[in-house]
C-alpha cells in the first residue's frame, strides 16, 4: 500500500512538472517582440507622426526602438525621450515656424540649425541618447563623403538637426569634421535602421508614397521642400518593413504647419486602416 502511495505521488509530482513546464513554454512562445517605428522625413506632413503614435497606444501596441529621419526624428526623439503622446501633441499646439527658422547669415544654408538644436534641448534637457528611455537612432548624411552618417550616442539635439538640415535652406551641422544635412537626401525612410537598431518586427510610417501637391509653390521654402520630396520620391527603395502606414498628406504643402490637426488626423486614419495587420505580424512572432 505505501508503495503504491509513493508511486501515485510521484506520477503526480511527475505531472505537476510537466504542467508547470508546458506554462513556461507557452508563456516563453507569447514573448512579446521588440517592435521598432522607422519614421520618415516631410516637413510639416510629419505631423502625421502624431496620429500613428497615438492609435499605436490605444492598441497597446509598445515600441521599443525608433528609426527616425528629419521631420520623423523630431518626433521619434520626443518619443524616445518618455513624453507621452498628448505631450508630442502640446509640442505641436505650441509649436512655431521662427522657433526653428533661425537666419543665418547666407553661405552654405539660409537658416541656422540652432534653432531647431534650442527647441530638442527645450524639450529634452539632458540632450543626451544614453538616457533615453527608448534605443533611438537618427539618420543622416555626410556632404564631405557623400555617405550616410547614423547618431546612435551623443547628442540628441545636433543628431536631429543634422537630419532636419535640408540642404540649402538649412546650414550643414558640423560634427567631426563632417558636414552633415537631412537623412532624406539617401534615405528618407530609415527602416533598416530599425532593424540595425534591433527591431524584431518593424513599422515604418512613409510620408513620400502618396504626395500630391495643388496650386503654385507659395515661396522660396516651399519650392525647395517640393523638389527636394519629388526627388525622394523618384529614389524609392525596397522597404523591408514589416508593415508600411502610409498618410494621405494629398494637397497639404511640406510647410503647412497650420494644418498640425489635419496632418495628425490623416495620420490616425491611415494608422487605423493598418492596425489590424499590425495586430497580425506581433500575433504570427509570438507563435512561431
Amino acid at each position: 500500500m505505501t508503495s503504491q502511495r509513493k508511486t501515485l505521488g510521484f506520477l503526480i509530482f511527475t505531472l505537476l512538472l510537466v504542467s508547470l513546464a508546458g506554462t513556461s513554454l507557452a508563456e516563453e512562445e507569447k514573448k512579446d517582440p521588440v517592435i521598432g517605428l522607422a519614421l520618415s522625413g516631410g516637413g510639416s506632413w510629419g505631423f502625421s507622426h502624431i496620429g500613428v503614435l497615438e492609435v499605436l497606444e490605444e492598441h497597446g501596441i509598445e515600441v521599443d526602438v525608433i528609426a527616425g529621419t528629419s521631420a520623423g526624428a523630431i518626433v521619434g526623439s520626443l518619443y524616445a525621450s518618455g513624453k507621452t503622446v498628448q505631450e508630442i501633441r502640446e509640442f505641436a499646439d505650441n509649436f512655431r515656424a521662427w522657433d526653428f527658422f533661425v537666419p543665418a547669415i547666407p553661405e552654405l544654408g539660409l537658416f541656422s540649425p540652432r534653432g531647431i538644436m534650442n527647441q530638442i534641448k527645450r524639450y529634452i534637457p539632458h540632450d543626451d541618447f544614453s538616457q533615453l528611455e527608448k534605443k533611438f537612432g537618427v539618420l543622416t548624411v555626410d556632404l564631405v563623403k557623400g555617405e550616410i552618417f547614423v547618431f546612435k550616442e551623443g547628442s540628441v539635439s545636433t543628431a536631429v538637426a543634422a537630419s532636419s538640415a535640408q540642404p540649402l535652406i538649412f546650414t550643414p551641422v558640423r560634427h567631426e569634421g563632417m558636414l552633415l544635412v537631412d537623412g532624406g537626401v539617401l534615405m528618407n525612410l530609415p527602416d533598416t535602421l530599425a532593424w540595425d537598431l534591433g527591431a524584431e518586427i518593424v513599422i515604418a510610417v512613409s510620408l513620400n508614397e502618396n504626395l500630391s501637391f495643388e496650386g503654385a509653390p507659395d515661396g522660396y521654402i516651399d519650392v525647395a521642400i517640393r523638389t527636394y520630396n519629388l526627388l525622394q520620391r523618384s529614389r524609392v527603395l525596397e522597404v523591408k518593413a514589416d508593415v508600411v502606414i502610409t498618410p494621405d498628406v494629398t494637397g497639404f504643402t511640406g510647410t503647412q504647419v497650420e494644418s498640425y490637426e489635419l496632418l495628425i488626423n490623416q495620420g490616425r486614419i491611415a494608422a487605423e486602416e493598418k492596425i489590424q495587420e499590425i495586430l497580425k505580424v506581433i500575433e504570427e512572432f509570438q507563435s512561431k
